[in-house]
């Protein structure tokens, strides 16, 4: 073999070892990219999103309030039926005044209220905030004239909020409180010059004439006190009259003491042999 195959040889070797040098350096590059495209590394940048599907199709419910109701406080607590794990959200005359989670399939939220009518709406919403239908429509009215009663007077964290047609007695003596419904007509008549009562006891009455009266009327019988009266009388009219029309219809005994001072005993009957 001659000098000139002698150097192709070498020649063909030299080549067949770079290009194995070249395939070793390449393979873990290769690799690192294939690696790299499964699992972003520092500095790539990934991408995910999640497929919506469609919104709640069924509509929450409002058991409470009561449609129609009429209240003289506020918040109010809204409650009803949802479906489990759904945000349930409150809307009154289309505000939003609040919202918690639907837990066991119902939801309770305290939602404030506008002076007058309130139109009570309530939605379901899914984790992409999408909502359901409305629920059952619920009216309700904030009565105006609410008034809040405290004791400022000592450091008792007393307090008591009276709704129009509600009466707070506080007894002086024993600082017992009784809130009690009343009539209003009967009780602002006074205003018109008119006193009225409906079963009210007759130490009541008397104690309502008296103040308007120049002449006062008293029980000397303790059996007279809860005798319940009826009627409509004229604010400052007078006395005489008033004994008149309570004789006539009461067992009583007039008793006239001094001019300005009636007392009302209980009548006995005279047992005849």
């Amino acid at each position: 073999m001659g000098n000139q195959d002698h150097g192709q040889l070498r020649l063909k070797k030299l080549v067949c070892s770079l290009l194995l040098v070249m395939g070793m350096t390449l393979m873990p590059t290769a690799a690192s990219a294939l690696g790299s495209s499964q699992n972003p590394q520092s500095g790539s940048v990934g991408l995910e999103g999640t497929v919506a599907g469609p919104p709640p199709a069924n509509a929450p419910t409002v058991s409470t309030p009561g449609n129609g109701q009429t209240v003289s406080h506020t918040p109010i607590t809204v409650a009803g039926l949802c479906a489990n794990g759904l945000l349930v959200k409150v809307f009154v005359n289309n505000i939003f005044t609040g919202s918690a989670q639907c837990t066991g399939g119902s939801y309770s939220i305290q939602s404030d209220l506008f002076s007058g009518r309130n139109d009570i709406v309530v939605r379901q919403y899914d984790a992409l905030d999408q909502s359901s239908p409305d629920s059952n429509l619920v009216s309700v009215t904030l009565a105006e004239g609410a008034v809040a009663v405290s004791d400022r007077a000592t450091s008792s964290d007393w307090s008591e909020t009276l709704a129009p047609g509600e009466q707070l007695k506080i007894s002086t003596a024993t600082g017992v409180k009784e809130k009690l419904n009343v009539d209003t007509t009967a009780l602002t008549s006074w205003s018109h010059g008119r006193l009225i009562f409906k079963d009210s006891p007759l130490t009541e009455v008397l104690d309502e004439l008296n103040r308007y009266a120049a002449t006062k009327i008293r029980i000397g019988d303790n059996r007279l006190a809860s005798i319940p009266i009826g009627g409509d009388f004229i604010a400052g009219g007078s006395s005489e009259q008033v004994v008149d029309a309570l004789a006539a219809l009461l067992p009583l005994r007039v008793v006239y003491i001094g001019p300005n001072e009636i007392v009302l005993f209980h009548r006995y009957e005279i047992e005849t042999p």
